[in-house]
């Protein structure tokens, strides 16, 4: 479904109007998501080409994931889990993981935040996820993210046997997509709280047994979302571009939506650097 925001008094309306379709939707596959789904959040200042998470907008850095990876958490003294991941993503590393947001206003400013010559784009997906930090998948993803290239297939044997799985069982599981939607991950992290944060978990859908090599995700598709095989819908909602000044304006009251707001700690006092530790590291690599 596809919703055009036309004037700034349409706001209000169209969020109570993406809940309402989602209900309607909801209730017709009742038997099906046992009431559980979620609605997520995904604001764009503009059309790209392709959706994925920004460790595979350079080949050179996937194919050096896990390595580049233990060195950021290594200089930070952080644990090779999730919530490292979700730091890294947020304050300027590179990751799998893909931001959403649970509040349809962090979206809606998203969308409006720059490119005012273009449109801006919400994508709401409206699907399961897994809410749990300790559960056997959480750590099976945490292994892989942080998982050396070299002699790949037999350190999935090891991640298998960690596990209690076989290899088919692992290569299955990481090939797949899993909104990550759990308190852990704002665990000192105000950024990702204010902005009532999530992330989608980006897996390697060409890996498996046979084919043990880390490879590009599938980029999100606007009708199918994850993938037809996942549950759940896909609503897109298209900003006019004429409207995003206004709609910046808007969105100062009564909770003040604005930059300085949603990344409380930027341009001073950031927590982590992993922008400045991820440009040495190339450094280093380029050099050996």
């Amino acid at each position: 479904m596809e919703i055009r925001l036309g004037r700034i008094e349409d706001l209000d309306t169209i969020s109570n109007k993406i809940k309402q379709e989602i209900e309607s939707v909801k209730n017709s596959i009742e038997d099906i998501t046992k009431g559980k789904w979620k609605l997520y959040f995904r604001g764009e200042a503009k059309k790209y080409e392709e959706v994925n998470a920004s460790i595979f907008r350079d080949d050179f850095l996937l194919e050096h994931e896990g390595e580049y990876l233990k060195n950021l958490i290594a200089n930070e003294n952080l644990e090779e889990n999730l919530n490292s991941l979700g730091k890294i993503q947020h304050y300027g590393g590179s990751t799998r993981l893909l931001d959403f947001t649970k509040n349809f206003n962090v979206a809606l400013y998203f969308a409006c935040r720059e490119y005012d010559n273009e449109d801006g784009y919400i994508y709401c997906y409206n699907t399961d996820s897994i809410d749990d930090e300790n559960s056997a998948i959480c750590k099976i993803l945490a292994d892989f993210s942080f998982l050396p290239s070299k002699n790949l297939q037999e350190e999935l044997k090891s991640i298998a046997n960690k596990h209690n799985e076989s290899l088919t069982t692992i290569c299955n599981i990481v090939s797949k997509d899993y909104f990550l939607d759990f308190d852990l991950l704002k665990e000192n992290n105000l950024r990702m709280t204010r902005q009532d944060g999530l992330f989608l978990w980006m897996g390697d859908t060409k890996l498996n047994s046979n084919n043990c090599k880390k490879s590009k995700a599938t980029s999100l598709s606007e009708r199918d979302g994850r993938g037809k095989e996942y549950p759940g819908v896909i609503l897109k909602v298209i900003v006019s571009n004429f409207l995003k000044k206004e709609i910046r304006k808007y969105l100062e009251n009564p909770i003040t939506y604005t930059n300085g707001y949603l990344f409380p700690d930027e341009p001073a006092g950031t927590a982590y650097n992993f922008h400045s530790a991820e440009r040495k590291y190339f450094e280093r690599l380029v050099r050996n």
